[in-house]
């Protein structure tokens, strides 16, 4: 400490001092050193206080600089992982505001938050759907951490933007959800993305396969690939959280939901042994918390093909999935 060294260095050139006069000193110095010390210890435990968690961190860091983009972003994160998604957006739209150029780094967030905003508050409005489209385009166009994420959510808002109709949407979309991807190299995105975690990559994968799956120019190749890279993304954890939503877009048993649309994919290939043994992986007896994912909605196409062959037609049907990355 270099307080320490000061008084060290005082002692050392008063030792010639009277000897009455040295011990005064030496009381004074004391005291005063006690008084650093305390003082550093006082600005220790309040620093302490303020860094004991990340929402205490950020809010003190804006309380001094109410336009610090470091507190804004670390704030506007901290909100997004507690659910606070309007105060996150605010956080987020406000960097933009100070600092324009950050749309191709933050507008991942913002697009990501005001999707959430139309997928769970059901904003429809064609303001929120312009700002999310218009953000995520900029940030898909830039190679950083959140440019995968981006470029999904963009195929995401667009799929089901154009869901009710145009295919050329759906085209759009299938396009993004595969671009992110770089081509289902799981490995190869991994390793230019090293931040990305294996579940995100999973839902990625799955979304990339309904897209292929329910567009006309869509691989079934292709689709039965990313499927089952999807399960594999996964890995063996089965979430169930009861949420509700026909798309199904919470991670409520993520990987059975991977899982189910891979058998009614090879169940529509008229692959029917391997819909049987995806079958088995899934449980015929399985019915998720939504009551979407279903084993013997599986079991009941299988034995209609059965039933009717290769000409009993099959609907294509996929469930995508949204997650909090």
């Amino acid at each position: 400490m270099i307080e320490g060294y000061v008084f060290y260095q005082c002692f050392q050139l008063c030792n010639e001092l009277p000897e009455g006069l040295y011990a005064i000193f030496q009381i004074v110095t004391a005291m005063s050193y006690v008084g650093v010390v305390l003082g550093g210890w006082g600005r220790t435990l309040i620093r302490n206080e303020h860094w004991k968690n990340h929402e205490t961190l950020y809010q003190s860091t804006l309380d001094v600089n109410p336009n610090s983009l470091i507190g804004l972003r670390g704030r506007g994160f901290n909100y997004f992982k507690l659910n606070q998604h309007g105060l996150a957006l605010q956080d987020y739209e406000k960097i933009v505001e100070l600092r324009p150029e950050d749309m191709k780094y933050s507008g991942a967030m913002i697009g990501r938050l005001r999707l959430m905003r139309k997928i769970f508050d059901g904003d429809d409005s064609d303001d929120n759907y312009a700002k999310a489209k218009n953000a995520l385009e900029v940030a898909s166009e830039f190679q950083h951490s959140m440019q995968p994420q981006a470029m999904h959510d963009l195929g995401y808002l667009t799929w089901f933007e154009g869901s009710g109709g145009e295919e050329g949407s759906r085209e759009n979309a299938r396009e993004a959800f595969n671009h992110c991807l770089e081509g289902g190299d799981r490995n190869r995105i991994l390793n230019k993305y090293p931040s990305l975690d294996g579940k995100t990559m999973a839902v990625f994968l799955n979304n990339a396969a309904c897209s292929n799956f329910l567009t006309s120019s869509g691989n079934m190749e292709q689709t039965v690939s990313l499927m089952t890279k999807a399960i594999d993304s996964w890995g063996e954890e089965n979430y169930d959280n009861g949420v509700d939503g026909d798309l199904t877009e919470a991670l409520q048993g993520a990987r059975k939901i991977f899982q189910f649309n891979l058998c009614i994919a090879y169940v529509h290939m008229n692959e029917l042994e391997l819909a049987k043994e995806c079958l088995d992986g899934l449980g015929e007896t399985y019915v998720s918390g939504d009551l979407v994912v279903r084993g013997d909605v599986v079991k009941n196409l299988i034995e209609a093909k059965e039933l009717g062959g290769e000409e009993a037609q099959v609907e294509p049907y996929c469930l995508f999935t949204f997650t909090f990355l």
